[in-house]
Parts: structure tokens; sequence; C-alpha cells
């Protein structure tokens, strides 16, 4: 058995194409985006309520992608690869909000792109932010998500903004 190692460090990280990560982003959007319209197709004709059917796969299909886009950016950004556009940063407040420790909740300081794909990662708990369409009675999602965790013994919550995260995933630099 041969190992077959790379020339050049370019190579040298995971195979991973930008093209799947943007995508990933995309869908992520789109699925956010048209939740609202979703639940707006209600209309109580069958057994098994369309909104129903259609908050399942919404939570499932956005975990996997939310999920898919923290992990892919966290392995091309530590073997160097990619980075975020800091430069965003002097007029975007991030993607959410951070509650470091949950036992000192006014500390609230801002969750930036990064951090927001550690803390998706290592979440325990997820929370979808949800409404009521009132025509119709169906859930829909509204775009935030609350994420739970540990880090040093102290438990931490994250608001994290969907369409902010997919922002800053669209600056990344590949």
């Amino acid at each position: 058995m041969v190992e077959l190692t790379p020339g050049e460090r370019a190579d040298s990280g995971h195979a991973i194409g930008h093209e799947v990560f943007f995508l990933d982003v995309y869908r992520l959007l789109t699925h956010t985006m048209a939740s609202r319209s979703l639940a707006a197709l209600e209309d109580g004709s069958s057994r098994r309520p369309l909104s129903s059917f259609v908050t399942a796969n919404e939570r499932a299909e956005i975990s996997r992608l939310l999920v898919s886009i923290a992990a892919y950016y966290r392995v091309k950004y530590d073997d160097g690869s990619w980075e975020h556009g800091f430069w965003l940063h002097e007029r975007f407040a991030g993607v959410g909000e951070l509650v470091v420790d949950r036992d000192n909740p006014t500390r609230v300081a801002p969750l930036d792109f990064r951090e927001a794909c550690n803390k998706i990662i290592h979440a325990t708990k997820v929370n979808f932010d949800s409404e009521v369409d009132a025509p119709t009675n169906a859930t829909f999602m509204t775009g935030l998500i609350h994420l739970y965790g540990t880090k040093a013994r102290k438990e931490w919550k994250a608001v994290l903004n969907i369409i902010e995260f997919c922002r800053a995933a669209s600056n990344v630099i590949v």
C-alpha cells in the first residue's frame, strides 16, 4: 500500500469544493424564506395537515444544512484555505447573540460567523423560533434558532439569525 501525498500545500487539506458550500448556503436561505409561504398553503383538506409535513421536514433540512455549512467552514478555515471576509465586520453586527453563561444572562455578546459555526456543531439542544399564520393556523419558522450547550462547565445559549448567517456565509473567501 502506498500513501498518496500532495505536492503542494493547497492540496493538503480536505478536498471540499466551495461550490457545494455556497449551494448549501443558498438552500438554507431559501428554506428559511419559504417557510411562511408554505404555511399559507394549508387548507385543512387532508387527514395529515400539510403544515405538519412541511414543518417536520423543514426543521430536519434546516438543521442538516446548518451543520453542513458549519462543518465545511470550520474544516476549511482550520486548514487555512478559507477565511471570512473580516472587512465585513466594520458594518456587520454579527449573526445573532450569545449568552456565554446562562447563570449571568445579562452578559450578551454579538455572535460572529466562526463562533456561530462552533455553536451549531456543539449544540446539545436546538429550538426553532416559530409563529402561526393567522388565516391557516399553520406554524412557520421565523428565521431564528435557539442553540444551547456547555463550554468549560458553563451553559451557553446562542440565538442564531439564519438570514444574517447566510449573508455572512456568502462572504466567505475561498
